[in-house]
């Protein structure tokens, strides 16, 4: 990177080093100088020493020197005052690009602050079939099922929802990842199903779909949640009082967030994620059209069946780590969904994530059986609602960013 510099050197007083580097400047001071006896230093030599920026990822672009006097500094203490310089405009330029959760008071609006209200940590559970809702329906430690708008046919969609709410759950739609104009008129023309009384609310994946909700469904916004997905990184703050400015309160904690930063933002998040597959990629080029040859272009579809190959089900890719990683088809909406190959489980992490203060936990399902997601729900009510000590992790997991956060 180039920086310019001003080196000041005056007898009598300490060396000083002013170095900039686009907007951001400091200044770092040396030794007293003394009065050279017989060979004072001349400009060129301090420039020269001063400009030796060797490994690190500067170069000057400018130094200026102002030499007063017959000086004599040490070159020992020309390369301390610049290798501090150095060191103090890298941390300067760290600092400026560092997240940071700014310590001031909590919106009230945004303060979920469930050990106040004395309630029990709440359980949400989304999931992208029957099979997995029926597995969520059977548990009654859970309070929300969150149902991927694409699990059936939009036509029978609603059989679903019935079955949630007659079991006494919370039912919010998750919309897709995706949300192109033909999404928007196909869901605009089935608005009498997205607005049944058996749905509570809806998961929002991104922008398109605010606007869809709040221009088209404005009349009903007063009945139905809304909730950001994690993927719309709800960072700071900030980035929180945006949304509750937009009329949103309930937050879903972003994936990349380790757990200091996690608590930094303690309270705000309406739900923190502790297991489920991970997309890695959310693409509009379609694995099953790629392998039959067909067009990747298509993208004013909306039907319910896929185009090309029907059978083409329980796919995977195999990275160059020979990692299996599974891909799950939206046909629709016309994208894929590759995942990790290992699924995040904070099982293990029940005391921390508790401190964290959210109102609920989260199980995302996408590829599990029926068994399977009864299993695994067991594991997570057992550890976190009824304080087990004893369970049997998840095979191949991650904890994801919980702990080292994104580098």
């Amino acid at each position: 990177m180039p920086i310019t510099g001003e080196l000041i050197v005056q007898i009598g007083k300490t060396l000083i080093l002013k170095l900039q580097c686009r907007d951001t400047a400091i200044q770092v001071e040396g030794d007293i100088v003394e009065e050279a006896s017989n060979q004072p230093m001349t400009e060129d030599k301090l420039r020269k020493q001063i400009q030796k920026t060797n490994d690190t990822p500067f170069s000057f672009q400018n130094l200026s020197v102002n030499l007063y006097g017959n000086a004599f500094v040490p070159v020992q203490k020309l390369n301390e005052l610049r290798r501090t310089g150095l060191t103090a405009l890298s941390s300067a330029l760290a600092d400026k690009c560092r997240r940071k959760v700014f310590n001031k008071q909590k919106p009230a609006q945004l303060h979920n602050d469930r050990n106040q209200i004395n309630e029990k940590l709440g359980i949400s559970v989304a999931v992208s079939n029957k099979e997995q809702l029926m597995a969520a329906c059977e548990r009654k430690e859970v309070n929300n099922v969150y149902l991927e708008s694409d699990a059936a046919p939009l036509i029978n969609l609603l059989e679903l929802t019935e079955y949630i709410t007659e079991r006494g759950k919370k039912c919010f739609i998750i919309l897709p990842h995706i949300f192109r104009s033909a999404t928007y008129e196909y869901f605009l023309k089935n608005k009498t199903i997205l607005t049944d009384n058996t749905i509570n609310g809806y998961i929002l994946r991104n922008f398109e779909e605010y606007y869809f909700i709040s221009k088209e469904l404005q009349d009903i916004n007063i009945f139905k949640e809304l909730i950001t997905d994690y993927n719309l990184y709800v960072m700071n703050l900030q980035a929180a009082q945006f949304w509750n400015e937009m009329g949103i309160y309930k937050l879903t904690a972003p994936l990349e967030l380790n757990y200091n930063e996690l608590k930094e933002m303690a309270g705000v998040y309406n739900e923190i994620i502790v297991y489920g597959s991970i997309p890695l990629m959310v693409s509009a080029q379609c694995l099953a059209k790629t392998i039959s040859g067909g067009s990747n272009t298509n993208y004013t579809k909306t039907s319910e069946s896929p185009c090309c190959k029907k059978e083409f089900n329980n796919t995977e890719l195999t990275d160059r780590y020979q990692e299996r990683l599974p891909v799950k088809r939206h046909c629709r909406e016309c994208y894929n969904t590759i995942y990790n190959s290992k699924r995040l489980s904070l099982l293990s992490n029940a005391a921390e994530v508790k401190g964290l203060n959210t109102r609920n936990i989260r199980l995302n399902f996408t590829i599990e059986s029926y068994e399977e997601t009864k299993k695994i729900l067991k594991s997570f009510i057992d550890v976190y609602q009824h304080g087990s000590k004893e369970f049997d992790e998840i095979k191949e997991f991650t904890r994801g960013h919980f702990k080292r956060g994104v580098e």
